[in-house]
């Protein structure tokens, strides 16, 4: 007769971070589930009956409930309002306020447009914008005139 001892649970505890896909929902995260006061505002965590309480909610959503550490690279650079990379801080095109700049991201400094694999040069600093000094010097004299 041989007695098998095993430790801890067989299957995988639920935890914050938790990720499934419904068909009806799209892909979700499960994050801690939030109270709010009377006029909606956000006081803290539900912990009702002394336990944590969760709630699933889609990937985009997860910053709204504090769980956007949870995003993968992707998704931050896809889903985050800021996104710092090589000195650069990309904004989103829609908050600069210049609508052919939609869908993009773009350097809230330098203004350059972050390239899709990420792999843009550091950045040079604010952008200035000057007039150009002409190369030839204009003299004052007319050419070949008789006074």
């Amino acid at each position: 007769m041989k007695i098998h001892i095993v430790s801890g649970s067989q299957r995988k505890k639920p935890r914050a971070g938790d990720r499934r896909t419904t068909k009806k929902h799209g892909e979700q995260i499960r994050v801690f589930k939030m109270v709010t006061d009377m006029r909606g505002n956000v006081i803290g965590y539900d912990c009702t009956g002394g336990s944590q309480r969760y709630e699933w909610v889609a990937i985009e959503d997860a910053d709204k409930h504090g769980a956007a550490h949870h995003w993968t690279r992707e998704e931050r650079l896809k889903f985050a309002d800021v996104v710092v990379e090589n000195g650069h801080t990309f904004k989103r095109g829609e908050s600069t306020g210049v609508s052919s700049l939609a869908g993009l991201r773009v350097c809230g400094q330098c203004g350059i447009v972050r390239r899709a694999d990420g792999q843009n040069k550091p950045c040079r600093g604010t952008v200035r914008v000057e007039l150009r000094q002409p190369a030839i010097a204009v003299s004052d004299s007319t050419e070949g005139g008789a006074a």
